[in-house]
C-alpha cells in the first residue's frame, strides 16, 4: 500500500526528507470542526456508569458511617452527634449529585483531596483524545482539491511512503478514515483502560485511568470524520500524543505538482539523494489528455 503527504515547498518539508521524521500534530487542530469525541459517542453509557459509580462511593460512604455509629467509634474525628447530622445532611439532599457534591467535599475537607470521581476520569479520556498526534495521509496522489489546498496550488511536491500490510496491522497505528455524519456506534462493553499510578503532593500513590490507544471507540474517534472530507481518501498514522517520529513507512516517491518549477524539482531531487542512500522514484503530474484528472509521469532530468 502506498500513501502520500501532500506538502508545499517550504523549509518544514525539507526537514521532512534531511531528519527523516515527520511532525504528529494534536487532534485537537484538525480541520473537521465535527470531529467527534468520546463523550459524544459513548454519553449514554457514561451517564450510566457515573450514576452507578456515584451510588456506590455514597452507598460505601454511609454503610461506614452508620457501622461506625452503631459501634460507638469516631469516624474521621466525629463524635456520634456530629456523625447523625452528616448523615442526616446526605440523605435530606434532593438529588444523587448534591448527595455526590457533599460526600466529596466532606471527604476533602477531612482528608485534603478528593476522592476519585469517574465523570473527572470520563473527561480526561477526551482531553487524551485531544492530544493524540496524527499524521494525514491520503491514498490518491491525483486529487486537484488536495494539491490546491495542502500543495500551495499544485506548486508543492506528495512523499510517497510505501507500507508492508502486515506490519501495519500488527502496529494498529495505521488508520483507515471512515467519512460519516453519524457518530460511530458503541457497544456499551466499555472501555479498555490502562491504570498507572503517580504521586500525590502528600506523597500518595494517586491511579490515573487512560484509554488504551488500542480501544475500538478511542479509534473509533480518531479515525472518523464528516463526509464532507471524503474527497480526501485519508489514512492516519496515530501515536499517543504529538512530536517528531520516524517515518510511518518507508519513502518510495516523490511527486512533483502539476506547476512545481524545475528548480524545486531538482532541489528536491538532489536533497533527498544527498540525505539518503536508498534509491526512490520520481514522477510529475500532468493532465490527462482530453479528460479533466491528473495523472502522473517519470520525472526524467533531460
Amino acid at each position: 500500500m502506498k500513501l502520500y503527504k501532500y506538502r508545499s515547498i517550504s523549509e518544514n518539508t525539507e526537514k521532512i526528507i534531511t531528519e527523516k521524521k515527520v511532525w504528529l500534530s494534536c487532534a485537537e487542530r484538525l480541520n473537521d470542526p465535527f470531529e467527534c469525541t468520546i463523550q459524544e459517542i459513548a454519553a449514554d453509557w457514561m451517564t450510566k456508569e457515573a450514576k452507578k459509580d456515584m451510588e456506590a462511593h455514597l452507598s460505601g460512604f454511609t454503610m461506614n458511617l452508620v457501622s461506625h455509629l452503631e459501634n460507638n467509634l469516631s469516624f474521621y474525628g466525629l463524635g456520634t452527634i456530629e456523625m447523625k447530622k452528616i448523615l442526616k445532611t446526605i440523605r435530606k439532599k434532593p438529588t444523587l449529585i448534591r448527595k455526590y457534591k457533599f460526600f466529596r467535599e466532606f471527604v476533602k475537607g477531612k482528608t485534603g483531596y478528593y476522592p476519585t470521581d469517574i465523570r473527572e476520569t470520563f473527561e480526561k479520556f477526551d482531553e487524551q483524545l485531544k492530544n493524540v498526534g496524527i499524521f494525514s495521509m491520503s491514498k490518491t496522489c491525483f486529487s486537484p482539491l488536495m494539491w490546491s489546498h495542502y500543495a500551495d496550488e499544485s506548486r508543492g511536491i506528495a512523499i510517497g511512503f510505501e507500507f508492508d500490510d502486515e506490519i501495519n496491522k500488527e502496529s494498529g497505528k495505521l488508520l483507515e478514515v471512515n467519512y460519516s455524519d453519524t457518530f460511530p456506534s458503541f457497544d456499551n462493553k466499555g472501555f479498555l483502560v490502562i491504570t498507572s499510578f503517580y504521586m500525590d503532593e502528600m506523597g500518595r500513590p494517586y491511579p490515573e485511568k487512560k484509554i488504551n490507544i488500542e480501544d475500538s471507540t478511542f479509534r473509533n474517534a480518531i479515525s472518523t470524520k464528516s463526509a464532507h472530507w471524503n474527497y480526501e481518501e485519508e489514512w492516519r498514522y496515530v501515536e499517543e500524543e504529538e512530536g517528531l517520529f520516524d517515518y510511518p513507512g518507508r519513502i518510495s516517491e516523490i511527486v512533483f505538482g502539476l506547476t512545481c518549477s524545475r528548480e524545486d524539482k531538482l532541489s528536491y531531487i538532489n536533497l533527498y539523494e544527498e540525505y539518503n542512500e536508498k534509491k526512490i522514484k520520481y514522477y510529475e503530474i500532468i493532465k490527462k489528455k482530453n479528460t479533466k484528472s491528473f495523472e502522473k509521469i517519470e520525472f526524467k532530468n533531460e
